[in-house]
């Protein structure tokens, strides 16, 4: 962990640090333009939510060009803007900018340091604040369900995989307001699901921290729009836990199965019984408070309780061309998104991501991208059907296991139908895809222990998290995807020079 922390920070600075001509370290400048995130924090500290003039480079953008922004026939085909200087990846509708990414991170970070102490805060120090948040967290929550004994290695091997191949680390590379949205979705989804599995206990169910788990999963919405899929991987928790708390019980006394188990009606009962009117409504309020809040935030920018604004942002295509229907997008959502290997090369870091084209004919955004399999660690999503039939089933825990695979691969094909393939994009549904590992890996664990093989379990851990952080770190910094060969070339001179230590 130390490790992983250590280059994160390393990442997040080298691309702004300067050296003199000796390759001595000089000092780093991380001054830059106002990205979206901090416009909108201006903006909202003054009482509105366009972001007009907000900018310190707004005098390129004056009413002029506004005017002939709104002359165009189609202002979000970006060649017909090829004359005109605009706000680049902006909203822009009726003559106003707007931020079209999720308002939770300036409401609960950005604006609250800016009221108090009057800066703005660099969302690359915001990135790299939250990137690992929370997601050992979870896995501690995990185990301790898991009510047996797990070896400290497998755990932190778990940790170190987790953090990997959710492809969090790539985002410390941009660090850029569109990073910022996306781990903050992904921050509040794992606080989320952390807080549902600790509501529902043996005593009965805790409406604090289901209200928490709630209030969560929606402000993920809050921050990126297609995290509401995330609420569908709770629903299984949330109602077995309704139904066991409502009398419903698989087992009788005899430990023998209980005839509820095949008559639907009754778990449905169970679930809306009066005992959980309570809980219901404490888990529903967050949602409709939050939901109401978003939709009058949409409403009073573009007059549409549903539009976040995407279709109207001034980027590479018009989005509007993007449709969820589109399934000729979905081979390239499986080839780009989940089998793609990374490109490997003579020449260090060695290993790349692709930038191959996908021959798709139509709109779509690529960048260098690779696919969730390209670590050995995902391969386990094999054992699925072997574990699934075994101890996930006792543990309760198979619709959870079962509903976040189903959603994940959604998530994966949403996400390159409407967004394209890049490596940050993956942050949306990789993490899903990891939450059945932690179980196959604890069944795997109890099984060797039971047959005292535990410690080949832990060794075969320890080499995948290894050969996960590795993947990670040569991806982070090739070419292909980082700019520090080009920006820092003395810094990663020293980086080669540390690691192929036998040239």
């Amino acid at each position: 962990m130390i490790l992983q922390v250590g280059f994160v920070v390393l990442l997040a600075g080298m691309t702004n640090a300067s050296f003199d001509y000796a390759g001595r370290l000089t000092g780093f400048d991380f001054s830059t333009d106002m990205d979206a995130y901090q416009e909108l924090t201006v903006a909202l500290a003054n009482g509105k939510v366009d972001i007009n003039g907000v900018s310190s480079s707004g005098t390129y953008f004056v009413q002029s060009q506004i005017e002939q922004l709104n002359k165009l026939k189609n202002p979000y085909e970006w060649k017909q803007r090829s004359n005109i200087k605009y706000k680049w990846d902006r909203a822009f509708y009726k003559g106003k900018y707007y931020c079209y990414f999720g308002v939770v991170p300036v409401l609960f970070v950005y604006l609250p340091i800016y009221m108090v102490t009057g800066a703005l805060i660099s969302t690359k120090i915001y990135v790299l604040m939250i990137c690992m948040f929370l997601m050992c967290n979870l896995i501690m929550t995990i185990v301790n369900r898991w009510k047996k004994p797990v070896n400290v290695w497998v755990i932190a091997s778990l940790v170190v995989c987790f953090i990997s191949s959710s492809f969090l680390l790539y985002s410390i590379n941009g660090s850029k307001f569109y990073e910022a949205a996306a781990i903050s979705a992904l921050a509040s989804a794992l606080m989320g699901i952390d807080c549902m599995l600790n509501a529902f206990t043996e005593k009965g169910i805790e409406k604090k921290r289901l209200l928490l788990g709630a209030t969560f999963m929606a402000l993920a919405v809050g921050c990126r729009p297609n995290f509401v899929l995330a609420s569908i991987i709770i629903v299984p928790i949330v109602l077995n836990g309704l139904a066991t708390n409502g009398g419903y019980n698989r087992i009788n006394k005899v430990g023998k199965t209980s005839v509820n188990e095949h008559k639907k009606c009754n778990y449905f009962k169970a679930i809306f019984s009066r005992k959980n009117i309570k809980e219901i409504i404490t888990f529903a309020l967050p949602y409709l408070v939050i939901g109401i809040a978003l939709m009058y935030y949409n409403y009073i920018r573009f007059g549409s309780i549903t539009e976040f604004g995407a279709k109207y942002q001034l980027t590479v295509y018009d989005t509007s061309y993007y449709h969820i229907t589109d399934i000729g997008k979905l081979p390239v959502a499986i080839s780009k998104g989940l089998l793609m290997p990374p490109s490997v090369s003579s020449v260090f870091p060695y290993l790349n991501p692709t930038t191959t084209s996908s021959n798709y004919m139509g709109f779509f955004y690529s960048m260098a991208c690779m696919g969730i399999f390209a670590y050995p660690i995902m391969w386990l999503l094999a054992l699925i059907p072997w574990t699934g039939r075994r101890t996930i089933k006792e543990t309760g825990n198979k619709g959870f296991v079962m509903t976040t695979l189903v959603v994940a691969f959604a998530m994966c094909y949403i996400t390159t139908t409407m967004g394209g393939t890049s490596l940050r994009y993956s942050i949306d549904y990789a993490w899903m895809f990891f939450l059945p590992i932690i179980y196959v890996v604890l069944i795997m664990y109890s099984k060797a222990r039971e047959k005292g093989l535990e410690r080949y379990v832990t060794i075969i851990m320890i080499v995948l998290a290894i050969a996960s952080f590795a993947i990670t770190a040569m991806v982070a910094i090739s070419p292909e995807w980082s700019d520090i060969k080009y920006d820092s070339p003395v810094l990663f001179y020293y980086i080669k020079q540390m690691l192929v230590f036998w040239k």
